[in-house]
């Protein structure tokens, strides 16, 4: 379900299919957030917001629901760049 789609400058692997895969499983975010980094995976946080989306959520609740799980599991200072960048998406 989850599928590389590239790697980070750090070396980790970038995968898509988060968000469906988040959605279908149920599984808290920031507990898969947790798992994934463990493993050294990285959301394509573009893609979980277009999936997310594409399944009828609101960017201001993605963002929302994004805020609390990035920030718990990978801090603040990265959770600022992820959303600054997803804000400035369509």
């Amino acid at each position: 379900m989850l599928q590389k789609v590239g790697e980070s400058v750090d070396g980790r692997v970038v995968v898509s299919g988060v968000y469906r895969f988040y959605e279908t499983h149920g599984i808290p975010l920031d507990v898969l957030l947790e798992s994934m980094q463990a493993k050294s995976l990285l959301p394509d946080w573009l893609a979980f917001l277009r999936e997310a989306q594409a399944a009828g959520m609101k960017k201001e609740r993605v963002l929302s629901m994004l805020d609390a799980a990035v920030s718990d599991v990978y801090g603040g200072a990265f959770r600022d760049h992820v959303l600054r960048r997803l804000q400035n998406e369509a």
